[in-house]
């Protein structure tokens, strides 16, 4: 192995740079790893766009990986050199007071694991620990890399908990995290997936994947379109995943008396006024936890059904 790897630097808003820089060393409990895929997640865009208070520069971008172990830090039992893995972007520390709620997303004291735009990462101990797995053998590098992402949307989805039958609206669709909802949502029983966005060629792939009505928001009026799709009283869930201003705002009109709302492309101040009147429960979804392992299993699970079909 060479001493030297190339790695994708950020340094602040709409500025990255490719750098040589020193492949680093696995201390205790820590794994290196050789990065094979490395999708690009939309938390990525939005820190090169804008940055993030979380992250400042510079670092590593990316943080949706698989590769293989190439080294083990002192202490490491669970995994060796060449097992084939990938990781969440997080662990918590079990022991905030988030934690003891079972609420680890919003742990006080999460540990990060970016760096994967490279050709080598370290993974760091906590991680290791409690959310790093093996890729099945069948399973590809890059379909195990959306393992991170597709967590969070087994996450949202059972906070809204569908029921056999109901009629679904998805905001924002044909991005990666909404083909994934509509998916999960037709596998668990979904009447109708209404698939609302701006892209044709997007909204293309939403109907190839088993959305049953496809609304074009630029050609016409979606909350009319929903509407008519449900006899005029609105979907029984609305999932946003656009995260920009209209989007929040249509999701409180979309959906019907006393149905529920996702806001998963992200949140910020809308008259809830909207949807208290209307008894409606709003629900704000954000990554997954370390103790919620069914949801990390139904996740594998579910990369394994798309490699064998």
């Amino acid at each position: 192995m060479t001493e030297k790897m190339r790695a994708v630097v950020y340094l602040g808003p709409e500025q990255v740079e490719l750098r040589s820089l020193p492949i680093p060393k696995p201390l205790d409990g820590e794994l290196l790893v050789k990065v094979r895929a490395a999708p690009t997640c939309g938390t990525d865009v939005k820190t090169y766009r804008r940055g993030h208070p979380k992250f400042p520069p510079p670092f590593i971008f990316g943080h949706e990986f698989g590769g293989d172990v190439v080294a083990v830090g002192k202490g490491v039992v669970a995994f060796r050199e060449g097992m084939r893995v990938t990781a969440n972007v997080f662990a918590e520390c079990g022991e905030c007071f988030f934690c003891k709620r079972g609420q680890g997303n919003l742990c006080v004291n999460l540990v990060y694991n970016f760096g994967a735009f490279a050709e080598y990462m370290i993974v760091p101990a906590s991680i290791v620990q409690r959310t790093t797995f093996e890729i099945p053998p069948h399973v590809p590098y890059a379909h195990a890399a959306l393992l991170e992402p597709l967590v969070t949307v087994v996450h949202g989805w059972h906070k809204v908990a569908i029921r056999s039958g109901e009629t679904v609206a998805v905001i924002g669709a044909g991005g990666p995290i909404s083909l994934m909802f509509i998916q999960l949502l037709l596998r668990s029983g979904a009447g109708q997936v209404i698939a609302i966005g701006h892209s044709p060629a997007r909204l293309a792939v939403a109907g190839q994947l088993g959305a049953t009505h496809l609304i074009n928001a630029k050609e016409q009026d979606a909350l009319m379109a929903v509407r008519e799709l449900t006899q005029g009283f609105g979907a029984d869930v609305v999932i946003e995943c656009a995260g920009t201003k209209s989007p929040w705002e249509s999701s409180g009109e979309s959906v019907r008396r006393g149905g529920r709302v996702l806001w998963f492309g992200d949140f910020r101040v809308i008259r809830r006024s909207r949807l208290t009147r209307r008894g409606s429960i709003m629900v704000r979804s954000t990554s997954s936890t370390c103790t919620a392992v069914p949801q990390k299993m139904r996740a594998r699970h579910l990369i394994r059904l798309s490699r064998a079909s």
